[in-house]
């Protein structure tokens, strides 16, 4: 079950599968119905090479919506996999940066109470605890330098019994923080290649919204042609949301499986009003912020 989930798209992809099933669906299903209507003797009034066109343009429409949809799928995969892996490695920093606070904290209070608090600034523990932890690596760093120098210009301590060390005491801590500045690095790699395949995917996106517009309109229009209304109603694209089918937009089609539903972040806001079903095609706008291309004029006859 886990394998499952991992492997599921995100919800942004849900519907835009859905409609793309719908139609690849719709033209290996009822292509040879279409074939035989555009060959049917009431379609004479059409030119004579129509057939040929639509015969040349079903393979490509089908390889082309294809594609767009395994690129698609793919980059949101990979985005997904790297947000899991750049929130482990937060994890990792936090757990990290919890262990080596109360170290550095320690031994300020070790100084204070041995030389006062003026001789602890001097060395170069902060005067407050810092609260992230790439913050606390630069300090504990520069702390690090300070101690392993500053040892012969100490001051005496304030009790005859009490010596610390500073360069023994730098020894013993470098180690956790050396791993604290990993965990940052490692972290900000990781949260950046996250926004990296971020990015990559909603161009991904952008690119299958694109062609399913395209493509949805052309299979519509190849179907009406021939008075195949009831499906070309079904595969008709959405003019209020892009890469699907005024269908999906409308919940006509189901877009989720039985299983538990994917991350509540990825849902795509809706208006829940429903597209009218009529014969004309509005223009399609585009989102404000997005870069989907507008198209302005349907291919509906």
């Amino acid at each position: 079950m886990a394998n499952k989930k991992a492997n599921r798209p995100s919800r942004a992809l849900m519907g835009r599968l859905v409609s793309c099933r719908v139609v690849l669906g719709a033209l290996e299903t009822h292509g040879a119905r279409l074939m035989e209507r555009v060959l049917a003797p009431s379609q004479e009034h059409l030119p004579s090479d129509v057939p040929v066109v639509f015969q040349f343009l079903l393979g490509p429409l089908v390889a082309i919506l294809e594609a767009a949809r395994e690129f698609m799928i793919q980059a949101d995969r990979q985005n997904r996999d790297q947000v899991v892996s750049a929130a482990t490695s937060r994890r990792l920093l936090n757990s990290t940066f919890k262990e080596v606070s109360p170290l550095v904290s320690g031994l300020r209070d070790a100084f204070r109470a041995a030389y006062g608090s003026d001789t602890t600034v001097d060395i170069g523990f902060a005067s407050r605890q810092p609260e992230r932890a790439d913050e606390m690596f630069e300090q504990a760093q520069h702390l690090l330098d300070r101690l392993a120098k500053d040892g012969s210009g100490l001051p005496e301590s304030r009790f005859s019994n009490v010596f610390l060390d500073p360069a023994n005491l730098a020894a013993e801590v470098e180690p956790q923080i050396m791993r604290l500045g990993e965990a940052v690095d490692n972290a900000n790699r990781e949260a950046r290649q996250a926004e990296s395949t971020k990015l990559a995917k909603d161009d991904a996106v952008a690119a299958f919204d694109r062609t399913f517009l395209w493509a949805a309109r052309c299979v519509e229009s190849m179907f009406k042609l021939v008075e195949l209304d009831e499906i070309a109603k079904r595969v008709r694209p959405s003019t209020r949301r892009p890469g699907v089918t005024v269908g999906v937009s409308n919940g006509e089609e189901p877009t989720t499986s039985d299983e538990s539903e994917p991350p509540a972040d990825e849902t795509e806001p809706t208006s829940g009003e429903t597209e009218p079903a009529s014969e004309g095609v509005a223009p399609v706008a585009a989102p404000e912020g997005s870069r989907i291309e507008v198209c302005e004029a349907p291919l509906n006859p």
